[in-house]
């Protein structure tokens, strides 16, 4: 399980920003329903303004204050709707909201100064510890903004001379409560969905990836290839799979044991992965049998493939706990034709191929397909990355 840092994130960059991503819609419905209601609750507060206040100019700030803090709020709303897709301005835009929310509660203590009551717990607190628990994206940036805000609120009472020591004093108390609570329990909820998010990606990936060869399992395997070949038909594209089945694998583990046949498994499938192409799609079809699902490729580039791939295995000897072993491997190649085979149906034509292979003596590439070079057949030293 991916470990989660002091900071309530991921340690590992890629893992934190999947989880981001996977969080991205039910962050965006939080940001647009805090701003929304956030600034309409702010803005309205003007109504109690209006209350205590006899000063038109006075009256005249406050509803300017509180009209940018709205349009701010009502901006980073619309934004939330259109951003498809998770971002790190997400996280600039609404610590910019929280801020201004803090800055404009030092801004009324200053207008409504001469009229405003030092006593009680103070407003800003309150805003602090909300800020906190609508659990904006990265804890490191709320927390220096609720600081921040804090910071500001009290260092304006204290200038500003109206405030006794005891509401200021008071106020301080209050705020390290409220930034230390609130802190607390924004560290905690990140931390708990980390870990869970974790232990799910976890049970994913053992129910997708092949413990021993850590590639995809005959079922996803077979799950992804199914649905690219029924793309590729039903867009008219070409698409290819090969079939692989390590030689004589029985004798291997007769003679050296399960441990040695373990260790010929994983570094087939370590050669083979190396080779392809990062859209190939290559997993375990069972025992020493392995499938590669190549899109957009003829019958002649899979066939060159193939052969990089035969040559990948038995090129160099597989180091074990019981020394070096040659090791061999059988392929056999389907492509789709004009008659748009099914997913099973190129399966077994690749798996007719690879009987072939095997019956003429191994260690070879074979096809079901009448091969017609061309000059656009791939040269076998072309770079398989740029097939």
């Amino acid at each position: 399980m991916d470990k989660v840092g002091r900071m309530g994130e991921f340690t590992n960059p890629m893992m934190e920003m999947a989880f981001r991503k996977k969080e991205w819609e039910q962050l965006k419905q939080r940001m647009i329903f805090a701003s929304f209601a956030g600034g309409l609750a702010y803005f309205f507060a003007i109504i109690g303004d209006v209350m205590v206040t006899n000063s038109e100019s006075m009256l005249r700030d406050l509803l300017i204050m509180r009209s940018s803090v709205l349009l701010i709020a009502l901006a980073v709303g619309v934004c939330g709707f259109f951003l498809k897709e998770y971002t790190t301005l997400l996280n600039k835009i609404i610590c910019g909201l929280l801020f201004f929310v803090l800055l404009g509660e030092s801004a009324e203590l200053t207008i409504k100064a001469e009229l405003f009551e030092y006593v009680g717990i103070p407003g800003v607190s309150i805003l602090v510890l909300l800020f906190y628990l609508s659990f904006p994206p990265r804890f490191i940036s709320v927390l220096a903004v609720c600081l921040t805000g804090s910071s500001l609120y009290l260092f304006t009472c204290a200038l500003l001379g109206y405030a006794s020591v005891n509401y200021i004093y008071t106020s301080l108390l209050f705020l390290l409560v409220v930034n230390g609570f609130g802190a607390y329990v924004y560290l905690q909820f990140s931390i708990l969905r980390r870990r869970e998010y974790s232990a799910l990606e976890e049970l994913k990936k053992n129910a997708e990836i092949d413990a021993l060869t850590q590639v995809y399992n005959r079922r996803k395997v077979l799950e992804l290839g199914d649905g690219e070949i029924g793309k590729a038909n039903s867009f008219g594209h070409q698409y290819s799979v090969i079939m692989i089945d390590v030689d004589n694998f029985k004798s291997v583990n007769d003679i050296y044991g399960h441990a040695v046949g373990d260790q010929v498994l994983l570094e087939v499938a370590t050669r083979c992965r190396k080779l392809l192409r990062e859209d190939d799609i290559f997993g375990r079809f069972g025992g020493e049998e392995f499938v590669v699902f190549l899109p957009r490729t003829n019958i002649n580039t899979a066939l060159v493939i193939g052969e990089r791939l035969l040559s990948e295995i038995s090129s160099a000897p597989f180091e074990t706990n019981k020394g070096s072993l040659l090791v061999t491997m059988s392929l056999g190649v389907a492509a789709l034709t004009a008659a748009k085979e099914a997913p099973r149906k190129l399966l077994e034509m690749a798996d007719e191929a690879l009987y072939e292979a095997k019956k003429t003596g191994r260690n070879k590439v074979c096809t079901t397909h009448q091969v017609v070079k061309s000059s656009n057949m791939v040269l076998p030293n072309t770079p398989i990355a740029a097939l």
